[in-house]
């Protein structure tokens, strides 16, 4: 009797030693389990995992067929096959681009570079559409530049990008796409530098004559890029240029030559001044316009202001 009650002591003791070893080793076999099953993934076995075990499949597939096997059961979750909650329907949702990608951005203004930074956490799987570049307002018509995902290992890369200068907001932005599932995810959201340019232009009379003659110069800008002229002065056959840059205008014309503030006559001076802020953070461009009575900023001023406006933005 005696010697047994010492060995139910003795089994008690190692149990209880071995309680916590087998508590501390539960993830490893977790996790080598989930490792085996993604090695010979198939759809009926990725059927029976969780949302988080796919999610973590993600990073262990190595080949094209078990990405794909994955993708399949994870897109059946975020589309509401699954769980009747379609997850793409909620404002700004990106899980399948957060399983497989995460980025961050920085521009330079004084090159005009957007550099962004990107890990691949998953190999893709087949059918997908996915990108990563940068992105305009969509009042701007204009659209931006990407580079292509797919087929891209697993790894941190960085991609330079130029954008196209218009003086408005831009920002990195990822897109992904595959059987009529949809997201994107926008990045840091950036403004341009504006540098300072400068007009000057005396009212000839034929100018004074026409109907339809306005200047632009302060009208809210969306288009920035070098090239040879600043258009400032819309005209009836011409458009005035000067300078190394030229300018895009969108909105109603603030400056009338006709009524604002007076109707400008034959020998008025009319100064422009257009530039923005030196930071990559702030949306305020500036415009100041000056109007002499004669051909001389000596002359008496008929009109002198500045203007604040913003860029378009998101």
């Amino acid at each position: 009797m005696k010697k047994i009650t010492r060995n139910i002591i003795c089994y008690l003791i190692i149990f209880c030693m071995l309680v916590p070893q087998l508590a501390m080793a539960e993830p490893f076999m977790s996790e080598y389990r989930l490792e085996a099953i993604v090695e010979s993934i198939t759809p009926e076995k990725a059927a029976r995992l969780t949302l988080p075990e796919l999610q973590e499949a993600v990073t262990l597939a190595e080949t094209e067929e078990q990405a794909t096997i994955i993708f399949n059961e994870l897109i059946r979750y975020y589309n509401g096959e699954k769980t009747g909650v379609q997850t793409n329907a909620v404002a700004a949702a990106s899980n399948t681009i957060d399983n497989y990608l995460s980025f961050t951005s920085s521009y330079n203004s004084s090159t005009n570079k957007l550099t962004v930074s990107y890990t691949i956490k998953g190999v893709m799987p087949s059918g997908v559409a996915f990108t990563l570049g940068y992105e305009y307002p969509a009042s701007t018509r204009t659209t931006g530049a990407s580079i292509s995902l797919v087929g891209k290992a697993k790894g941190s890369y960085t991609q330079e990008f130029t954008p196209k200068g218009l003086v408005c907001a831009f920002r990195s932005c990822a897109e992904f796409s595959a059987h009529g599932y949809n997201e994107s995810k926008a990045g840091t959201t950036f403004y341009p530098f504006v540098p300072k340019t400068t007009y000057d232009h005396v009212v000839s009379k034929g100018e004074t004559l026409a109907l339809d003659i306005m200047l632009w110069g302060v009208a809210i800008p969306v288009g920035l890029s070098l090239a040879e002229g600043i258009a400032v002065l819309r005209l009836p056959a011409k458009l005035v240029k000067y300078s190394k840059y030229a300018f895009s205008f969108i909105g109603g014309p603030v400056f009338n030559f006709l009524s604002f503030p007076s109707r400008l006559e034959t020998g008025n001076k009319v100064h422009i001044e257009v530039w923005g802020t030196a930071t990559s953070t702030s949306d305020n461009v500036y415009a100041k316009i000056i109007v002499w009575q004669y051909d001389s900023d000596q002359s008496p001023v008929r009109y002198s202001g500045t203007v604040t406006y913003h860029m378009p933005g998101f």
